[in-house]
């Protein structure tokens, strides 16, 4: 049993073209990155979805046009596509995970700077500098 094989060449405009729209969505990546979306919508999982779908589609172009699936064997892109839905599980269930972490543990629904007493540690180091300082003196003064 022989397969025959298709070479394809791809025209330059392509790659300049998929090149052009990889150069975009950076530049709205970046730009989306200043927008804070998370107040507008009142969630805060907005601009982490937001960045997801446009890596997403930036990793489909490289993959479609510069790895040549778009042309190859459509096996090839079906195992492609069954790893990212897999990955895309995960991590819609961990933005699960996340977003309603306060509903079962109210503590951990804080962001993790909320949680942290920094103010104590820093009065504690404070005072532990200051007492061994006063320690160090009444030494020195009583030799």
């Amino acid at each position: 049993m022989t397969h025959h094989h298709k070479h394809h060449i791809t025209p330059l405009w392509v790659y300049l073209a998929i090149g052009g729209a990889l150069l975009f969505l950076t530049v709205v990546t970046v730009l989306v990155s200043f927008v804070n979306l998370n107040e507008i919508t009142g969630t805060h999982t907005v601009n982490f979805i937001v960045a997801m779908i446009i890596a997403t589609t930036k990793a489909t172009l490289v993959a479609l046009f510069f790895m040549h699936l778009i042309y190859d064997n459509k096996f090839y892109l079906f195992t492609l596509l069954a790893g990212i839905l897999c990955l895309m599980i995960f991590i819609v269930i961990t933005m699960f995970d996340t977003e309603f972490r306060g509903q079962v543990n109210p503590d951990e629904g804080r962001p993790i700077v909320e949680q942290v007493p920094s103010d104590r540690f820093i009065e504690r180091a404070h005072h532990e500098d200051h007492s061994s300082e006063t320690h160090s003196e009444t030494t020195t003064h009583a030799e």
